[in-house]
């Protein structure tokens, strides 16, 4: 997952990497809505990407879309979810509900 993250600054070598990384949390999120017992670790990813200083802000919207898609689906159990990782994550997950409001 980190060398198919890191292709991404290297679209003249892979022009489509860029398409292929949002596409995977794309689809994840769907696959994540009907097997949820997934969701716990799925969230710690989604957190995880936009928690540090050197990742990248324009994906964190992306990923907090992927999220909230499983939350409109699932509420429920997001927020059942959400009590079951670590106090790290919980903050970020929790705010996911609401979406990005990324134009």
């Amino acid at each position: 997952m980190e060398d198919f993250y890191d292709s991404q600054g290297r679209n003249d070598q892979f022009p489509s990497i860029n398409a292929e990384f949002g596409d995977f949390y794309r689809l994840a999120s769907k696959f994540v809505a009907e097997r949820i017992d997934y969701l716990p670790q799925f969230l710690r990813v989604v957190t995880e990407f936009g928690s540090s200083p050197v990742d990248n802000v324009d994906e964190r919207a992306m990923l907090c879309e992927a999220a909230h898609y499983v939350y409109k689906r699932r509420p429920t159990e997001y927020v059942r979810a959400v009590g079951r990782i670590e106090l790290r994550y919980r903050r970020d997950a929790l705010g996911f509900r609401k979406g990005c409001n990324v134009p």
